[in-house]
Formats: C-alpha cells, sequence, structure tokens
C-alpha cells in the first residue's frame, strides 16, 4: 500500500492532480487518475518491460539479449543491451506510445554497469527530457527539462527515474547507452551519437 508519505518505489505528489506512479519491477511508465485512490491497481501504460528483445521495443544500433543476466529480484529475467559498432544512437524505444497533456509520468528501469558507464532515459512528451547517469558512481551526472533519481538496488544494480509533465499527447519513452555525461557532440533527437565499440548494459524493466 502507498501513500504520499509512504510511497512504494517512486511515487510522485498526487495533492496537485493526476500523476504517475511507479512501481518497481516491470513498471516502467504509468499514470493514475486523482479518482483513483493510491492503494488501487496501477495502469503500466508499457509492454514486455521484462523483455526488451520483444518486437515492441524498437532499437537503433543496439542488440537486446532476454534474460541473460540476473535481476535484482534474483530471477534470470534481466536482459544484456549491446551497442553496434556504427555512428549512430544506441537505443531502444517504444515509438509514440499515447500519454496525457497536463499529467505528470515517471519512467524508471533498473540497469547495471558492465562495461558502458553512461546511460540516458528519455521521454518526449512536448518537452524534450532527459537524464543522464553514471553507472559507475550511482549519480545523475545531467537532467533536461525533468527531474532525474537513482538509488542503488545493491549487486551493482541501479533503479533510474525521468519525471516529467506532458504538454503533447505522445511519447517515445527510450533507453539509451552514452559515451557522455551529459549532452553536447553530436547529437540526434537529442540523444548522443558516437560510434559504438560492443559495450554493454544489463537492463531490468
Amino acid at each position: 500500500v502507498a501513500d504520499s508519505a509512504n510511497p512504494v518505489g517512486l511515487a510522485l505528489d498526487i495533492r496537485a492532480g493526476a500523476t504517475a506512479v511507479t512501481d518497481p519491477g516491470n513498471h516502467m511508465l504509468q499514470a493514475t487518475p486523482t479518482a483513483c485512490p493510491l492503494e488501487s491497481a496501477r495502469v503500466n501504460l508499457l509492454q514486455y518491460t521484462e523483455d526488451f528483445g520483444n518486437a515492441v521495443w524498437q532499437t537503433v544500433a543496439t542488440t537486446a539479449s532476454a534474460n541473460t543476466a540476473t535481476a535484482p529480484d534474483g530471477t534470470t529475467t534481466a536482459d544484456t543491451l549491446s551497442e553496434g559498432v556504427s555512428n549512430d544512437r544506441h537505443i531502444t524505444y517504444v515509438d509514440n506510445l499515447a500519454v496525457t497533456s497536463g499529467l505528470t509520468y515517471t519512467l524508471s528501469v533498473y540497469a547495471k554497469y558492465v562495461d558502458r558507464q553512461y546511460a540516458v532515459l528519455g521521454l518526449d512528451a512536448g518537452p524534450i527530457s532527459r537524464v543522464y547517469f553514471d553507472l559507475v558512481n550511482g549519480t545523475v551526472t545531467s537532467e533536461v527539462s525533468c527531474t532525474g533519481a537513482i538509488s542503488s538496488a545493491g549487486n551493482g544494480w541501479y533503479r533510474l527515474s525521468l519525471t516529467a509533465t506532458a504538454v503533447s499527447g505522445g511519447s517515445y519513452p527510450q533507453f539509451a547507452m552514452s559515451d557522455r555525461s551529459a549532452p553536447g557532440g553530436s547529437m540526434a533527437f537529442d540523444t548522443p551519437v558516437y560510434a559504438g565499440t560492443g559495450k554493454t548494459v544489463q537492463i531490468w524493466g
């Protein structure tokens, strides 16, 4: 049971209106109307968040390998994302997910460093929102039009989150690997572009 003083996982402030509530594991992006009590069922807007190899998750210069690592809950359900060697963005994303203008959403995921230090969460729902994370030191290194957070989940895993308010009806929730800790240099669609070297991260929804 969650309330605004003692949320389960990350819960946004519901006092200001309709909000998003994020629940640990399998709940990357959610919205809950104010009419619903906090303890009621939450709606996960994303599908297959424990299988980033599913076709609902599109990729650019990235390969997803399912069930290749031990997840934070001890099951072998975490995936490995490997960057391609092309000079491109290295992302996995959902194309044009419908959201409601004026609502606040939280996108979250668990990630673990293998040999790619930086990761980026993105949500394009009017403002171009990006949070850059350092998976080695467990820090937020840059925020663009949103609020980011990172917390340790043990065994090298971190829970990453991005919170932003939608001002349009569509969004592109995405997870990207990055060769830098902040925006700059070569970019495409506000996401880093670089020549990949086959480095990887582990990810779990």
